[in-house]
């Protein structure tokens, strides 16, 4: 409002207008209460639509409530239209990535899946002496993938469970893992004495030590009794020929002991089981049947079998613990988390240039069997491990 058209104002209040000044005044005063009853109209149908006001019958209560009635169907409506948008989205999003879950782990020879259990499998060989996993594997939506499975440890001729083992893969990448043992006490994976290799390269032996309380402990034990031992050796031994070693005695050898270099010890050992790590190409297939079922299924089966593997065979035992270093290499983040960070890069060239040697070996027999090597000069330390009830055929 102007300034001008304010004194107007007053002045036709005042009655100081003259008649054509009066009527032109009102003329203004009409064409304001028009604007405000368009105004007054446009502002209600906006908040009608809204949903803040709506406009309501005031002489009929019963068409008022009607609309009230149709303005909360239609909210109703919207909302459910909106939760049944929301849940076909998600259902069409879960079938999607099922499909792709199962595309992504079921490619390849050997199938991503399988491939992802042997390397976990082989991770936990390799660095945990005496101790294996057996895997079962199922696909979830949401491109995820479960390992389970129970850690096995063999004290005489008994597979014995220890803990249970889990772990998550998202498409490639570990996730979770979980372990929980069974024991008292988690088993340690610091049970050798790491050898000195400038002394051993000089062929000075180590000692045998005088009699320590794990032999005290092995010599209370009562007949009748079977336990694992690891043994410290006294020098670097090829497996051949620690193999030998144990022809003619009542015990099994289950884990060797291999020397990477200096920081062994500090890295935590890592090795090889008794009986080799076979993977996907080791197994030969033997035969195969072929049943029809119906007119265009078929029931295919197959047979294979591995490579075979004399117990004083030491050559077949390091190459294949070669192998599974190298695939654990190229799969070395899933390795890593299976197990500890395994510095491959720096084992493996070390192993290439001077072999695979021997400083430590889990054994398991009768205790008695045990503490006789107390006698043996090629021992050099023992660390006692699990004992059971007896459960032994002799060898």
């Amino acid at each position: 409002m102007t300034e001008r058209f304010k004194r107007q104002l007053k002045d036709y209040a005042e009655g100081k207008l003259s008649d054509e000044e009066k009527a032109e005044v009102e003329r203004e005063l009409g064409k304001m209460e028009a604007y405000q009853a368009y105004l007054d109209e446009v502002m209600g149908e906006e908040k009608r639509l809204a949903g803040q006001e709506p406009p309501q019958d005031r002489s009929d209560p019963q068409a008022a409530r009607r609309e009230r009635k149709i303005i909360r169907k239609g909210k109703w409506r919207a909302r459910i239209g909106n939760a049944f948008m929301a849940l076909a989205i998600f259902i069409v999003f879960s079938i999607v990535s099922s499909v792709v879950t199962a595309l992504f782990f079921s490619t390849g020879t050997p199938n991503r899946m399988e491939l992802y259990r042997d390397i976990i499998r082989s991770a936990i060989a390799v660095t945990q002496p005496n101790i294996s996993v057996n895997l079962s594997s199922h696909t979830n939506a949401y491109y995820n993938v479960d390992y389970k499975g129970q850690l096995n440890k063999q004290i005489g001729d008994a597979r014995i469970n220890i803990g249970d083992f889990s772990m998550n893969m998202f498409l490639g990448l570990p996730r979770g893992k979980d372990i929980i043992w069974r024991t008292e006490t988690e088993p340690q994976n610091y049970v050798f004495v790491n050898p000195d290799r400038d002394r051993l390269q000089q062929g000075e032996k180590k000692k045998s030590k005088e009699p320590s309380s794990e032999w005290a402990t092995l010599a209370k034990l009562p007949e009748g009794t079977v336990a694992e031992a690891f043994l410290s050796l006294d020098r670097f031994y090829s497996t051949g020929e620690l193999l030998k070693l144990f022809e003619d005695k009542n015990m099994s050898p289950v884990w060797f002991a291999v020397y990477t270099g200096e920081d062994s010890g500090s890295l935590g050992p890592i090795g090889f089981p008794y009986y080799p790590m076979w993977h996907h190409d080791d197994w030969k297939m033997t035969d195969e049947t072929v049943e029809k079922r119906g007119i265009l299924g078929k029931v295919v089966t197959r047979g294979y079998s591995a490579p075979p593997v004399d117990s004083l065979d030491g050559t077949i035992r390091e190459e294949n613990f070669m192998k599974t270093l190298y695939l654990l290499q190229k799969y070395k983040r899933i390795a890593n988390h299976a197990a500890f960070d395994l510095k491959l890069d720096e084992r493996i060239p070390y192993l290439e240039e001077n072999g695979v040697k021997l400083y430590g070996v889990a054994v398991t027999g009768p205790t008695k069997e045990l503490l006789k090597l107390q006698r043996e000069d090629w021992i050099a330390a023992i660390r006692l491990g699990e004992v059971r009830l007896w459960n032994w055929s002799d060898r």
